[in-house]
């Protein structure tokens, strides 16, 4: 009998089944148990280990890991806020004494070797997905979501995306904007899309006209280069074409508003006096040479990435759930330039 079988009765990966015969932390007691009843029904024995020292060592060891899966290339689409996030995640872990292993999944189908040895007790993940082989090899592993996601399960430590939509449409009604305008040139990012959504649901709610323009579907393939000007370009063209025209914009990325602003200034409207506009992630490369600098709203990355490691040791602590528990750090606005 093998540990492939036992893991193919559990419903479980070759690590996990790995993992509880080692007596490794972070396991669910549903997992552990479903494991050892397939050992049982097949008379599964383990192989002996030389000396119980090395086995207590080893499980001391796991239990000091954590790892953070990268599972796409969604973590380069913001280099200073991955930088900002990250470095809470490892200012966190450091504060735990917990050894951080960073590891990218390949698109192969192939697991990267931390999961294959199953010698961590706990994974943090970023992406846009979970693919199925990763998924497997973390069942039964406490895990929490980095970053907003396509899948509904999991726990996750998330800015508040929902709310950034609020506070836009605060935002441009408190300073006199009459007619509304969303402008993304992307529907890759589940963030931008919920925080669109909220902004024209209240809009909406409020009786204020307002515009959803994003670029269909059929025109991403240029987008998918990172090339987002000539949709832009054509968001803007749609815009001005509006009457009355839009007097407050938001736009749901940093990196997309100086493309805004040339394209508004190259047709003759001034942002800031004629439209105003507010972005968000509070990246200041992007709003720092901008006249007047728009007002932003700040996820706190930081933050974020710290209280990820936090919840995820209270999982790995014994803290478990039924059901998937999602945290969310209110984001905050920060005023541009005055007018």
């Amino acid at each position: 009998m093998t540990m492939t079988q036992v893991a193919e009765l559990a419903g479980v990966s070759q690590s996990t089944v790995s993992r509880v015969v080692r007596g490794g932390a972070g396991i669910s007691p549903q997992t552990v148990a479903a494991v050892r009843r397939a050992m049982r029904s097949i008379g599964y024995q383990p192989p002996r280990r030389r000396a119980a020292r090395v086995k207590t060592n080893m499980s001391m060891s796991a239990a000091a890991n954590i790892v953070l899966l990268i599972l796409d290339d969604s973590i380069d689409e913001h280099p200073s806020m991955a930088i900002a996030k990250l470095a809470g995640v490892q200012q966190a872990a450091a504060d735990a004494k917990l050894n951080l292993i960073t590891s990218r999944v390949g698109s192969d189908g192939t697991l990267p070797p931390v999961l294959e040895s199953g010698q961590f007790a706990g994974a943090l993940l970023w992406g846009r997905s979970l693919p199925g082989h990763v998924a497997r090899a973390l069942q039964g592993v406490p895990s929490v979501w980095l970053t907003s996601h396509g899948d509904d399960d999991g726990d996750r430590v998330l800015e508040g995306n929902a709310e950034v939509g609020s506070i836009a449409f605060r935002y441009l009604r408190e300073h006199g904007a009459q007619h509304l305008a969303f402008v993304c040139p992307t529907r890759r990012f589940t963030r931008t899309l919920l925080s669109g959504s909220v902004f024209a649901t209240l809009a909406e709610g409020a009786g204020v006209p307002v515009h959803m323009l994003v670029e269909s579907d059929e025109d991403e393939a240029e987008n998918r280069l990172g090339d987002y000007r000539q949709a832009i370009k054509r968001l803007i063209d749609r815009m001005l074409e509006i009457s009355p025209r839009p007097d407050g914009v938001f736009v749901p990325d940093d990196r997309f508003a100086p493309m805004v602003y040339q394209q508004l200034r190259e047709r003759g409207v001034e942002p800031g006096r004629e439209v105003r506009v507010i972005s968000c992630n509070n990246e200041r490369s992007y709003l720092e040479a901008l006249s007047p600098r728009p007002a932003t709203i700040d996820l706190a990355p930081d933050l974020t990435g710290r209280l990820a490691v936090d919840h995820l040791m209270v999982q790995v602590r014994g803290g478990s759930h039924e059901r998937s528990v999602g945290v969310v750090v209110q984001p905050q606005l920060i005023e541009g330039d005055p007018i």
